[in-house]
C-alpha cells in the first residue's frame, strides 16, 4: 500500500490499516478519518461543512454540503456501522443512490454528501488499493454478496424528503420499522390530513429464519400489499410492492443465502394436529386474522401492548394480559394471567395460573373470545390460518359513535343485553351493525402498479370495502408507551 501523508510529512499508513473513512475529493487537507467503533456506540460521527457542528468537516467546492449533512452511528442489533441523512438540503447518496433511511455500511461503500465522496474502508487485506471499491458486475449491488442482506427501494412518493430511487438495506438481525413515529427506520410523514392516515408504527420487516416477512404491528389502516390490504404476516418475494400513504416500496430479495449456524428448532409441531385459537365472532372483527396457530417452541404473550405476540386492540384487554405456554410433559397449553384487570376466563370462569387448555375451550380476554382447537393437517391446508411467528394484531369494529359492532346481528340489542350467555364488559349503547356484502371470489388480478401508485390510500381502501380510520393508531393511542 502506498504511504499516505498529511501536509507536514505525518505518516498515516498505520491509520489506513484500521477501519476509516477516506475522502476521495473536495478540499479536505486530511483525507483519512479513523473510525473508533467504541466511540460510535456512545455518539454518532457527524459529517458536514461546519467545523462547529460536524466531527468530520467536508469542505465543498460547490457549497453543496449542509452544516450537518449525514452521520454514522453504531447499531447493536447487527453490530454494523449505520449511515443516516441528517436532514440535508441535497440528500445523502450511497454508491450513487439516495438513501431512504438508516443504511448499514459495507466495506467499499462510497458515501456522497453534496459533491464530496467518502469511501468507507474496513481493510481486511492491506494490499487492496485504497481508492478503488470492489469491481462489481453491471446492475449488481454491493450488498448482493452479503449473506442474508436484501434491500427496499422507493419507486413512488409524494413526501418531499423521500426521493424516488432511494433505498434501505435489510439485515437478518435488525427489524426495519416503517411509520410516522420519530425513530422509525423509514419515517413516512405526509403533509396535511394525509399525515394522519399513516400510523406511528405502520409496518415492519423482519427476518424469520427463512425469509423477510412484512408485518402489520397494529396500524389503524392496512398497508396495501401487491394491490390488496395486508391482513397477515407475509413472506416477501423478489419484486413485491406495497403502498403506505403515497409511498410505494419494492422489495429486492437476498442474493447470497444465509449459510451455516446451529440447527433451528422448529417453532411449530410438524406432525399431528395443529393447535389454533379461532376467533369466536362475538363482535365484528375490523382488522386481523380469524385464526392463529400457536407455537410449541416458545411462550407467547397476549395483550394490548405493542410488544405482545398476539395484540388485542381494545381497552378491555391489559397491556400484558395472558401468557400461553406449551408444557412438553403434559402435551397441553397452559395459561398464566399476568395480573390483568379483567382476568383470564375459560368457559365463563376465571382461571388460575397453569390452567391447561382442552380442545373446544372458550378463552375470553376482555371483549375478545377465542375457541381453542386442534386442526388436522387436511383442515390446516384448506383454511386460512396465520402462524404466530411474530406479532399479529386484532382490532374490533367500532361504529361512528365509538360502540362495538355486534357480529351477525341484524337488529338492535337493548342496552345491557346478554349475548351468548356472556354480558359485555361495560354497558354500551345499542348499536346498528353495518352490513357489507361478501366479496366475490375472483382470480388474482393483473395489477397495474403505475396506476396503483397514482391512487390515494383512501380510494384503494374503499375499493376493497375497508373503512378508513383517521388519526394513526386510534382510537386507543396504542403506540403511546403509556397506553
Amino acid at each position: 500500500m502506498a504511504t499516505i501523508t498529511r501536509p507536514g510529512g505525518e505518516d498515516l499508513s498505520a491509520i489506513a490499516t484500521q477501519p476509516h473513512l477516506y475522502i476521495l475529493n473536495g478540499l479536505s487537507r486530511y483525507p483519512v478519518v479513523p473510525l473508533d467503533f467504541s466511540r460510535l456506540r456512545a455518539a454518532p460521527l457527524v459529517l458536514g461543512r461546519n467545523q462547529e457542528a460536524a466531527d468530520v468537516v467536508l469542505p465543498s467546492p460547490k457549497h453543496a454540503v449542509s452544516r450537518r449533512h449525514a452521520f454514522i452511528s453504531y447499531r447493536a442489533d447487527d453490530e454494523l456501522a449505520i449511515l443516516s441523512d441528517a436532514g440535508s438540503a441535497n440528500g445523502t447518496r450511497l454508491n450513487d443512490q439516495f438513501i431512504a433511511g438508516p443504511v448499514p455500511l459495507l466495506p467499499g461503500d462510497i458515501i456522497t454528501c453534496g459533491d464530496v465522496d467518502v469511501l468507507f474502508v474496513v481493510p481486511f487485506v492491506t494490499s487492496v488499493p485504497l481508492r478503488r471499491p470492489p469491481n462489481l458486475p453491471p446492475r449488481q449491488y454491493l450488498e448482493d454478496a452479503e449473506p442474508g442482506m436484501a434491500r427496499l427501494e422507493v419507486i413512488a412518493s409524494r413526501i418531499p424528503s423521500l426521493r424516488v430511487g432511494s433505498f434501505c438495506r435489510l439485515t437478518t438481525r435488525h427489524t426495519l420499522t416503517i411509520g410516522r413515529q420519530s425513530g422509525s427506520d423509514l419515517r413516512l410523514v405526509e403533509e396535511g390530513e394525509a399525515a394522519r392516515v399513516i400510523s406511528r408504527r405502520q409496518a415492519e420487516i423482519r427476518w424469520d429464519g427463512a425469509g423477510y416477512q412484512l408485518r402489520d404491528p397494529g396500524a389503524s389502516n392496512p398497508t396495501i400489499f401487491n394491490g390488496r390490504p395486508l391482513v397477515a404476516p407475509t413472506v416477501l418475494k423478489e419484486g413485491d410492492r406495497f403502498q403506505i400513504g403515497s409511498t410505494v416500496l419494492r422489495f429486492r430479495a437476498v442474493r447470497t443465502p444465509v449459510a451455516g449456524g446451529p440447527p433451528v428448532k422448529p417453532e411449530f409441531n410438524t406432525t399431528g394436529p395443529a393447535p389454533v385459537l379461532r376467533y369466536a365472532a362475538r363482535w365484528q372483527l375490523h382488522l386481523g386474522p380469524r385464526t392463529v396457530r400457536l407455537p410449541v417452541a416458545r411462550p407467547i404473550m397476549i395483550g394490548r401492548s405493542k410488544d405482545a405476540d398476539l395484540r388485542l386492540q381494545d381497552p378491555s384487554v391489559s397491556r400484558q394480559n395472558t401468557l400461553v405456554r406449551f408444557d412438553p410433559a403434559s402435551g397441553r397449553f397452559q395459561l398464566f394471567d399476568r395480573g390483568s384487570a379483567n382476568g383470564t376466563v375459560v368457559n365463563g370462569v376465571a382461571v388460575g395460573p397453569g390452567h391447561a387448555l382442552k380442545p373446544g375451550d372458550h378463552l375470553t380476554l376482555g371483549e375478545f373470545e377465542f375457541i381453542f382447537e386442534e386442526w388436522p393437517p387436511d383442515r390446516l391446508a384448506t383454511e386460512a390460518v396465520v402462524p404466530l411467528t411474530g406479532p399479529v394484531a386484532l382490532q374490533l369494529e367500532i361504529d361512528p359513535d365509538g360502540n362495538l359492532v355486534v357480529a351477525g346481528t341484524p337488529d338492535k340489542l337493548p342496552e345491557g343485553s346478554v349475548l351468548a350467555g356472556i354480558p359485555p364488559m361495560a354497558a354500551r349503547p345499542a348499536v346498528e351493525p353495518v352490513s357489507q356484502p361478501a366479496p366475490a371470489v375472483q382470480d388474482e388480478p393483473d395489477i397495474d402498479f403505475d396506476e396503483l401508485a397514482g391512487k390515494d390510500l383512501d380510494e384503494l381502501l374503499v375499493n376493497h370495502g375497508i373503512s378508513l380510520l383517521v388519526g394513526g393508531n386510534q382510537p386507543f393511542l396504542l403506540d403511546d408507551p403509556e397506553s
